[in-house]
């Protein structure tokens, strides 16, 4: 059962079942790892045929920034090897205790070429600072959001309709100043304050600098023509 999650943290919380009194893992201190500190990391690389892998490393930097599809991270950098399908598996440090949540291998974002020993993960301590949140309210407040659902249209859609580059919005929240200024679904968002949107990233990114309160200017095509709005920005709920 999905709980919560949280896009920009790249985390979501799940309950799996009904019980109490189950083994857990205990969790360490991310804020006190020091450069060196040895590490394990465990996850089903490229599939349950390989589940439950076991690898090793040190930590190699911490509190890491990083952009990754249009998300800002502060991250652990690590040696111990990931792949795909670590995501989401614990990095463990010697105690046994969990530091972080596997998130990324730079390889996969940065280079063809399939670097090695450029691992990251989300520190517990972020991590658990979310999950609070998701369990008190089902998503993170504070957010900003424009209102509106939207989904990416295929290349051969946009060809057929004649359509630019943009996300098509599939819903808008009555409630929201989106809705008040006249942006309805079948509309396509084109730009947010001069930054153009054809991905859920770039427009996550381009609201990023914004509160919830904070005015943008959007542009909007509509049957052939662009429209401009002002919206003020609503708290996010998902």
């Amino acid at each position: 059962e999905l709980v919560g999650f949280s896009s920009t943290e790249d985390l979501a919380l799940l309950k799996a079942v009904n019980a109490s009194g189950l083994p857990t893992a205990p969790l360490g201190d991310s804020e006190e790892c020091q450069v060196g500190d040895t590490v394990y990391a465990i996850g089903n690389p490229l599939g349950e045929q390989l589940r439950w892998t076991m690898t090793n490393g040190i930590i190699s930097a911490i509190n890491r920034n990083l952009t990754i599809q249009g998300h800002a991270f502060t991250l652990i950098q690590t040696t111990a090897a990931l792949n795909k399908g670590n995501s989401g598996g614990p990095l463990i440090n010697c105690y046994g205790q969990v530091i972080g949540i596997n998130t990324a291998k730079i390889g996969d974002y940065y280079s063809s070429a399939g670097v090695e020993g450029l691992g990251f993960a989300i520190p517990v301590h972020i991590a658990k600072d979310v999950v609070d949140q998701l369990i008190e309210t089902g998503y993170i407040p504070g957010r900003p959001s424009l209102g509106v659902e939207t989904v990416v249209l295929d290349l051969q859609d946009r060809l057929y309709f004649n359509l630019p580059d943009g996300l098509y919005i599939t819903s808008v929240d009555e409630s929201s100043n989106s809705w008040a200024v006249g942006i309805r679904p079948r509309d396509l968002l084109i730009s947010v304050n001069g930054q153009s949107v054809t991905s859920q990233e770039e427009l996550a990114a381009a609201l990023s600098s914004f509160s919830v309160g904070d005015s943008v200017n959007v542009i909007i095509y509509r049957s052939g023509r662009q429209l401009t709005a002002d919206i003020v920005l609503q708290e996010a709920t998902q």
